[in-house]
C-alpha cells in the first residue's frame, strides 16, 4: 500500500520560481500543480498562507526531480 501526500514547495517551472501544490508517493515527488491562496473564511485562508509559507523552508524543486510522464 502506498502512502499519499502533498505539500507546498517551490518549484523552478517554465522559467520561474513558483509556490506549487506538490504531491508526493511514498515520500518521492510525483507531480505538481498551481497553489491558490483562498479560504472559506479569513480563519481558513490564513492557514493556507502559513502552509505556503513553509515551502520558503525547504529546498527548491525543478522539473527534473518529478518523474517524466509519458502521454502515450
Amino acid at each position: 500500500m502506498s502512502s499519499f501526500e502533498w505539500n507546498n514547495r517551490i518549484v523552478f517551472y517554465d522559467g520561474v520560481f513558483q509556490v506549487r501544490e506538490v504531491h508526493y508517493e511514498d515520500g518521492e515527488p510525483i507531480g505538481h500543480g498551481q497553489s491558490f491562496l483562498v479560504g472559506d473564511s479569513a480563519t481558513d485562508l490564513r492557514k493556507t498562507y502559513e502552509r505556503m509559507q513553509a515551502a520558503f523552508n525547504s529546498p527548491v524543486l525543478s522539473e527534473k526531480d518529478f518523474p517524466a510522464y509519458d502521454d502515450e
